[in-house]
């Protein structure tokens, strides 16, 4: 049975890896535009499920895994900063703050059975400096292409972070228990 990981993230690729399977990578192309008034965790599983209900329409006879990460600071949802301002603004909003990181997964069997879970972690930003936070900015590898300008890998935006609780592998973008557990319901041999 073939895996599809319907996610162009390099490091749901590197954790997904981790777990020693083969999988083809098609990500996928949706609006992922919140509803109004929608609720974080709504939102992040809404957005996981269609990713992969879009690429199970054309890859069904595939098992499909796709995911979708948010930071949440008091049901503010942060997205991934297109430029250097909103990754200001969004570090801004979480200094000081316990924030919320949540990872949907959605896995579709080849028989349409969808298998979901949502990785409810937090983390601890600290009261960072002026300096620390122009120094964190002038650095685009530490906030380009991750949510809520958080990257707790690498860049020098790893030491902003003094407390995780919850699973890592979910903070980065992939709980890899509950989506090997979610693969096996699938029928993939994990």
């Amino acid at each position: 049975m073939t895996l599809i990981l319907a996610s162009a993230s390099p490091h749901r690729k590197e954790l997904l890896e981790s777990l020693g399977l083969s999988f083809d990578i098609i990500p996928a192309d949706i609006d992922e535009t919140p509803h109004p008034k929608e609720a974080p965790k709504n939102y992040v599983q809404r957005v996981a499920r269609e990713k992969a209900e879009t690429v199970h329409q054309q890859h069904a006879a595939k098992v499909i895994l796709a995911a979708d990460s948010i930071v949440t600071v008091q049901r503010h949802i942060l997205g991934k900063p297109t430029n250097r301002d909103e990754a200001e603004t969004m570090m801004r909003l979480q200094r000081g703050k316990r924030v919320h990181v949540l990872t949907a997964v959605a896995v579709i069997a080849p028989d349409g059975k969808v298998f979901e879970h949502l990785s409810d972690n937090w983390v601890k930003v600290k009261p960072f400096t002026e300096k620390e936070l122009n120094a964190f900015l002038e650095d685009k590898s530490s906030w380009k292409g991750v949510c809520g300008a958080m990257r707790i890998l690498g860049g020098n935006g790893a030491a902003f972070y003094p407390e995780l609780h919850g699973s890592v592998s979910g903070i980065i973008g992939l709980p890899l228990a509950e989506t090997a557990t979610l693969l096996r319901r699938a029928g993939l041999g994990v």
